[in-house]
């Protein structure tokens, strides 16, 4: 591992692989903070890769439009809006987040293109 001195930061940085990195945060107790997290972002992979859209754009010429992940449970939705909604970000500090984003949102709907349409999917 890497050197035993300095503070956890200074040791993750410092780490030669993911896997040295996964081991010094089991070993200093900083992994159960990201159990949640893994098992849901490993639930939106596995999604995307096996199942049907993952996102519904409901397309507006007045005003925003607007991008809602499809078939997350309520604890699901509940842990992203924890996570990631502008409110809860701008509690923690981040008021440098703007109101409305662009996003290339269709882009996470293409794995599932490509199984229902084959080679045609990228034109969609």
């Amino acid at each position: 591992m890497s050197d035993a001195h300095g503070n956890f930061g200074a040791r993750f940085a410092g780490a030669r692989s993911l896997r040295e990195m996964d081991l010094l945060e089991r070993t200093e107790g900083r992994a159960e903070g990201f159990v949640q997290f893994d098992a849901f972002i490993g639930d939106l992979l596995t999604r995307l890769l096996q199942d049907g859209p993952m996102v519904q754009i409901a397309w507006s010429t007045s005003g925003p439009s607007q991008m809602e992940f499809v078939g997350l449970t309520g604890a699901q939705r509940t842990f992203m809006e924890e996570c990631w909604s502008l409110d809860r970000q701008q509690e923690r500090g981040a008021w440098f987040l703007e109101e409305q984003v662009s996003a290339a949102a269709e882009l996470l709907n293409l794995p599932y293109h490509y199984r229902t349409h084959g080679r045609f999917a990228a034109t969609l």
